[in-house]
């Protein structure tokens, strides 16, 4: 009956037809809602602050990343400068900027991530949430290069 329905809504010629078409559009649909569900992100973190144990920093910011944006740890990537010569608001205090860059960002995981590393970052690196910025840049799926193809190509 669900099938009937959708044919005379979407009056194709053929049922033979409807089923190709349908079973390509379910195939596009889910391939992209993956892709944009997971949003591939990349999370940059640069401060003035000297970091003691990367790796043990990077592993729990990719850790923390991928629960604040619940997406899986295997998409996540995540990076480290430390110890760099910065000012925020003429002083040298403990400051960080970081940037978020994903495909699909929108203002709800923004504000709720901006609210969680902000924290985050002021437990690790003892900067208070109001010595640094949070960029986020959303990124087109047709730039994102990913296992020698590009997201876009995948969609």
């Amino acid at each position: 009956m669900a099938q009937q329905q959708i044919y005379e809504k979407t009056k194709f010629v053929s049922y033979d037809k409807l089923k190709v078409i349908s079973l390509t559009n379910v195939i596009v649909q889910d391939c992209y809602s993956i892709i944009r569900k997971q949003k591939m992100p990349y999370i940059e973190i640069k401060t003035n602050v000297q970091v003691q144990d990367h790796k043990k920093f990077i592993k729990e910011l990719s850790t923390y990343s991928a629960a604040a944006l619940n997406k899986p740890i295997s998409y996540i990537c995540v990076s480290l400068q430390d110890n760099l010569s910065m000012l925020f608001n003429d002083s040298d205090e403990p400051t960080y900027i970081a940037g978020v860059t994903s495909i699909g960002l929108d203002s709800a995981t923004k504000t709720k991530m901006s609210k969680e590393l902000g924290e985050w970052l002021e437990k690790e690196l003892k900067a208070s949430n109001d010595r640094g910025y949070i960029f986020y840049y959303g990124v087109d799926p047709a730039n994102v290069g990913y296992k020698g193809s590009l997201i876009g190509q995948l969609i």
